[in-house]
């Protein structure tokens, strides 16, 4: 038996496309600290050249261009993604990027930028925070994560979600971040 035809799959995102760049990667080393430099991209030729060190070895749907990290997701069925992931993720507290949306295929469609991760667990589940940049806003969104007794992968309903800043031109570079102090996340957007 083939494979199904694509275009017969519904829900899909197959019509919808994101090309996002981000630039100057900031993170938090500590609970309280301030945000430091940890990658600009500037010294990258190609994806290939990332520092391992800092980086894992896997980018997908992620390119180099002008000094500047590009991610693309297009004729997707289904969970489209494009990422990259911290090299030793736990020691991180806090991200911080510049983002902009130089072109989008429904502007308040599904395809968004974002930064996120898993930040602690609660005693039920780890939490999963995202801050995305999608149409003319930035919004957040908190959620728990965990394995079922069946050992799927499940998550609850947003704990927290709501928008940060509206009547943004995501094609200008704007600054977002998501921090963990060990009592709360703090998330920020300055456009």
């Amino acid at each position: 038996m083939g494979p199904p035809d694509k275009t017969s799959i519904t829900p899909s995102v197959i019509n919808e496309s994101i090309t996002a760049v981000f630039d100057n990667i900031q993170v938090k080393r500590t609970p309280t600290g301030d945000f430091e430099p940890y990658d600009d991209f500037d010294s990258y030729t190609t994806v290939e050249d990332l520092d391992y060190s800092i980086w894992e070895p896997w980018h997908a749907g992620m390119s180099i261009s002008g000094g500047t990290l590009v991610s693309t997701v297009s004729n997707s069925v289904g969970r489209g993604t494009s990422s990259l992931a911290f090299k030793n993720a736990n020691s991180v507290y806090g991200i911080q990027a510049q983002v902009s949306i130089p072109a989008i295929s429904t502007p308040d469609g599904p395809p968004r930028a974002r930064i996120a991760g898993y930040w602690f667990h609660n005693g039920n589940a780890d939490v999963w925070a995202s801050l995305s940049v999608n149409g003319n806003r930035v919004y957040y969104n908190v959620d728990e994560d965990y394995l079922d007794a069946d050992g799927n992968y499940e998550w609850n309903v947003p704990l927290d979600q709501g928008e940060l800043l509206t009547g943004i031109d995501p094609q200008n570079p704007i600054t977002i971040s998501i921090s963990w102090d060990e009592t709360g996340l703090t998330f920020a957007a300055d456009g």
